[in-house]
């Protein structure tokens, strides 16, 4: 019997070298139907929002809807298994070979605990019988016992590594075909929102009523900013971006009424510009140089160039610029009479007519200059000497005379006329020893060819 047991010793511990079994894996995903759920639900991220505007004032009102898209559908419900196969890998001993040398080690090693008389004893070929001592059988027979208990344990590892696995993973919506239809429409009520104007040049924050209305105000707006039917302004709510479109007229009204209000950006940035403009025409009609020797087409320019930038300005005309155009009108006139001193000094009294006849709002100046006093006394005192001296070029004089007379009693009048006559016909009288009356009579007898 202890031979016996020392023939389980080698497989036994073969076995317990050998350690665990070794075993394969398959896992794979099974699915068990758990019954069917009806589902009639907002589709994520389908929302949608419409904006359309009007126009109160300098406010642009805008009222703002939602709508989104909601599926219908029949959904199978699926119970889903991880399930994980382990196969044994074939080797020399395996489980079985752990179980058998287990509950061999156990059952000799009891036995030899309980009877070691009869386990510990052997017979020759002789037939000679011999037994071991019983202490050394029964302490071999607890080293069997504890033995097998250890190739036991290792077994039940091994077994319970090698059972199947499976892992619950919820119950999950199968494949279904849905269909959809718009849900949920009306105004986005309470909603914070933002309009953004001119490519995000300006941003108004807001908030919408129950009614879905969000009123912003546009005073602080500029003309390249505001909406226009090709460049709307946008919407931002829910982190989605609407366009706020309006038509022209739309446009053309809040223009109008932003630059009617004193108090918004626009009507200030308008005022400046025409002001600046309006200055810049002031400043280029007060650099238009006058002299007497430019002409008359120089002095037509200059006035016409003040009449525009009055025109232009109209409410923007300062008293500033009045007293500059007032300037301008007096440079004006002083060179037209410059121009007058100078034909009469010149002698050429036809230009002095052409100017009379164009302009004479410049005569009063005329009147009361002691200058032009001295010069028609000389255009009217030569004439009126040749005359005096010989009968010869009397008409050449004469025609003289005359002229330079119209142009004396254009400037001064009729009545200082008569004044110059008789002061001219005593002087040429005295130098000529001529009576004063005859000087007087071939003065009166003067005249034009025209």
């Amino acid at each position: 019997m202890l031979d016996r047991s020392r023939s389980v010793l080698l497989p036994a511990l073969f076995a317990i070298h050998a350690g665990c079994v070794s075993f394969t894996s398959d896992t794979r995903i099974v699915e068990y139907p758990a019954g069917t759920r009806h589902i009639d639900r907002v589709v994520e991220g389908s929302r949608a929002y419409t904006a359309a505007a009007e126009i109160d004032g300098t406010d642009l009102v805008v009222t703002v809807t939602k709508q989104d898209r909601c599926e219908l559908a029949e959904v199978p419900l699926v119970r889903r298994v991880r399930t994980t196969t382990k196969t044994e890998v074939p080797s020399a001993i395996g489980l079985r070979g752990e179980v058998l040398a287990a509950a061999t080690g156990l059952v000799l090693g009891g036995v030899m605990i309980v009877e070691p008389d009869r386990t510990c004893a052997s017979t020759s070929d002789d037939g000679t019988r011999s037994t071991v001592d019983p202490a050394t059988c029964t302490a071999a027979g607890w080293g069997l016992v504890l033995l097998g208990a250890a190739i036991a344990t290792v077994a039940i590892f091994d077994a319970a590594g090698g059972r199947d696995e499976h892992e619950e993973l919820g119950i999950h919506e199968g494949a279904y075909e849905r269909s959809e239809r718009a849900c949920h429409a009306g105004p986005a009520a309470d909603a914070v929102v933002a309009l953004r104007l001119g490519d995000h040049l300006l941003e108004l924050p807001g908030q919408t009523s129950e009614a879905g209305v969000a009123t912003f105000s546009l005073v602080d707006a500029w003309s390249e900013v505001l909406p226009f039917p090709d460049k709307p302004a946008m919407l931002v709510i829910g982190g989605a971006v609407s366009p706020v479109s309006i038509t022209i007229d739309q446009h053309h009204m809040l223009f109008s009424n932003l630059r009617a209000s004193p108090a918004t950006r626009l009507a200030r940035d308008l005022a400046a510009a025409g002001q600046a403009r309006c200055d810049q025409l002031v400043n280029d009609a007060d650099q238009l140089e006058i002299r007497p020797d430019f002409g008359e087409a120089a002095m037509r320019d200059a006035r016409a160039a003040w009449q525009h930038a009055r025109g232009a300005c109209a409410a923007l005309w300062t008293p500033h610029h009045n007293a500059r155009h007032a300037a301008a009108e007096q440079a004006i006139t002083d060179s037209q009479i410059d121009a007058v001193v100078i034909a009469l000094t010149a002698g050429d009294l036809d230009r002095v007519d052409q100017m009379l006849d164009a302009h004479p709002e410049m005569i009063p100046q005329l009147r009361d200059d002691p200058d032009t006093l001295s010069l028609l006394r000389k255009i009217v005192g030569e004439p009126t000497r040749a005359l005096a001296i010989s009968t010869a070029g009397r008409s050449e004089a004469g025609q003289r005379l005359c002229h330079a007379r119209r142009v004396f009693v254009a400037i001064r009048g009729r009545d200082l006329w008569n004044e110059l006559k008789q002061e001219v016909a005593q002087n040429v009288s005295e130098l000529r020893n001529a009576p004063r009356s005859t000087i007087v009579r071939l003065m009166d007898a003067a005249r034009c060819d025209r």
